[in-house]
């Protein structure tokens, strides 16, 4: 059998950096920094090095890896590394993740599209843009019927490019959206950055310490946290797009500039349009602006009705914010259709139609009842605790069930670079830790917080996912884990 591959190596890193720019470069980040200012960036730094682009090479190896053996999706990843059959369930929770994340991630997503309509229509000025949203996501039955119709237009739209393949497909499509993703993001940036000296009280906001507030391990937990979401890291994506890799291509360098665009994107582009632009128009960064969505839905959108050419400027705000969802959205999707077509010999048509149908069943839980909790829920458990759970998983899968030795090997086999052996103790020792550290804080700081969420909503949200988990094991099991052996790619 024949496996996939990417086109081209520029197809290749643009749809792995597809994966990587998202909501979390242009809106997570931002509102990470509201809270706490340049005192956000010192960890955010450390943590890029000693657990990003650790995790970030160890995703693009194992998949390579198992790849070449047939096998793309992060059960049989985790199977083919380990050399241990058991090692699929564990594998599980990775396609569970990118599926709930896929779930509510696409509605907000869908958003963008909506948003770019009403910025060209004006249709939130002169209007509470926090009530407006607030009816948009279910307080008003028009305005959430139409809410609707953009998030089946987005799910619609991403069966169009999965069922066209890896190359046909996802490689086009991110070749066209990546790099308008960021002429956008360019252009806002040197008009924000063209305002003048009130603007720029907004870089001051992001770059300058307070070196008190370091001393708060939430900071750190937050840090950590914003890596993670921003490189994709733990949901099954990577891996799953680095089986498509050819044998003896670079895997070395590759997750380099790959990291190197995502911070592109993400400090220099996400860091300074939202920010700054707030402080130009507002003069300070309130409280209410760092919850959520709030600040690119809520905040921006009054920007937008004040600045000059702002309906102009909202489209191409809102349009950025859905392309760098939807490239993000077709790789949360792509492993389970690769777990559908590999192990299981399912066209691929059919395979994207079932993961399609999977999730908007699911999704449709914090679509329905958003202002309930759901939303919210389900982000913490998927969003934020078990891809952490998957990533400690993999490291310790790769660096001590596989070995140093072979991971060296395998990372620096056809590499435009050599990875120094340093970096594998990294990932074998500090990594790990700095894993452990991250989850027990989230568990001692914020599940009780989500445990005590007990309204009907919430518990029907929990109950998919435990049930969607069992069927993914179910059908882990049911597997055709074939003997390793390369494939012609």
């Amino acid at each position: 059998m024949t496996r996939e591959s990417w086109g081209s190596r520029i197809g290749m890193i643009l749809a792995m950096a597809g994966s990587a720019v998202g909501l979390g470069n242009f809106v997570r980040f931002p509102s990470q920094i509201a809270k706490a200012g340049g005192s956000f960036m010192i960890p955010y730094f450390i943590a890029l090095f000693l657990l990003g682009l650790p995790v970030f090479w160890t995703e693009w190896a194992m998949g390579r890896y198992s790849g070449t053996r047939g096998h793309g999706s992060l059960p049989m990843v985790f199977s083919e590394v380990s050399g241990k059959k058991w090692a699929k369930y564990l594998g599980g929770i990775g396609l569970l993740v990118s599926l709930v994340i896929a779930a509510y991630y696409t509605y907000v997503a869908s958003w963008g599209v909506g948003y770019s309509v009403f910025s060209a229509l004006g249709s939130y000025f002169g209007k509470d843009t926090a009530a407006f949203l607030y009816d948009y996501t279910g307080g008003n039955q028009s305005m959430f019927l139409l809410s609707y119709v953009f998030y089946a237009l987005v799910l619609l739209m991403s069966f169009f490019v999965l069922a066209r393949g890896v190359s046909g497909g996802i490689e086009k499509m991110t070749k066209v959206a990546m790099p308008l993703l960021m002429v956008f993001a360019a252009i806002l940036t040197v008009r924000v950055l063209t305002l003048g000296p009130k603007a720029w009280a907004g870089l001051v906001y992001i770059w300058r310490p307070d070196w008190a507030m370091l001393s708060d391990w939430n900071i750190w937990l937050m840090a950590a946290g914003q890596i993670f979401f921003t490189l994709s890291l733990g949901q099954a994506q990577i891996p799953v797009y680095a089986s498509y890799i050819k044998e003896n291509e670079d895997i070395a360098q590759g997750p380099l500039v790959v990291t190197l665009i995502n911070e592109i994107n993400e400090v220099i582009f996400g860091g300074c349009i939202a920010i700054p632009v707030i402080f130009f128009f507002f003069g300070s960064i309130g409280p209410q602006m760092t919850e959520g969505y709030n600040l690119a839905f809520i905040a921006m959108p009054k920007v937008m009705e004040v600045m000059p050419g702002g309906r102009a400027f909202g489209v191409m705000w809102f349009l950025l914010l859905f392309i760098a969802g939807f490239t993000t959205i077709v790789s949360l999707l792509q492993p389970f259709v690769s777990f559908l077509e590999d192990e299981f010999k399912i066209s691929k048509t059919k395979s994207v139609a079932i993961t399609i149908l999977i999730v908007f069943l699911l999704s449709n839980l914090p679509v329905l009842f958003y202002h309930q909790g759901v939303f919210d829920d389900m982000d913490f458990w998927a969003g934020s605790l078990l891809l952490v759970v998957v990533s400690l998983i993999e490291v310790v899968l790769f660096a001590w069930s596989f070995g140093i030795d072979r991971c060296m090997e395998e990372l620096n086999r056809g590499g435009n670079i050599r990875v120094p052996r340093g970096v594998f103790y990294i990932i074998k020792y500090v990594t790990p830790a700095f894993l452990i550290f991250l989850l027990g804080g989230w568990l001692g700081s914020s599940a009780s917080k989500y445990l005590e969420m007990s309204n009907t909503a919430v518990w029907m949200g929990r109950i998919a996912m435990i049930a969607l988990l069992a069927v993914i094991e179910i059908l882990s099991y049911m597997a055709d884990h074939r003997a390793p052996g390369p494939l012609t790619q």
